[in-house]
């Protein structure tokens, strides 16, 4: 009886077995593999049929607990601030928003 689990099998799978088996669609799959985040193989070359491991997902460079920003434990990091000054309307005391309130009251 054949195991259509493919628990102990070793034959390498396709983009779309390997959709099946992961949370990952198919483009994401080909995302993966363009920016080299997952192992995979052309056994054809390039152009050729995609071929991953049985255990591509495990052996991922990124953590697939959730979207980038947020950690594993729930909670959503802020974005890294950029170096150089804050725009003017961000700045505290800022005379345009005072003005602005100015004429809203009147």
């Amino acid at each position: 009886m054949e195991d259509k689990t493919g628990a102990g099998n070793d034959r390498p799978l396709t983009i779309k077995e390997l959709s099946d088996r992961s949370p990952y669609s198919i483009s994401t799959l080909r995302r993966l593999v363009r920016d080299r985040k997952i192992p995979y193989f052309q056994p054809a070359g390039k152009g050729g049929k995609l071929s991953f491991p049985p255990d591509a997902i495990e052996r991922m460079c990124i953590l697939p607990d959730g979207p980038p920003g947020q950690s594993t434990s729930g909670e959503i990091n802020p974005p890294k601030r950029l170096s150089g000054p804050s725009p003017e309307w961000m700045r505290p005391n800022n005379k345009k928003c005072e003005d602005n309130d100015a004429t809203e009251k009147q």
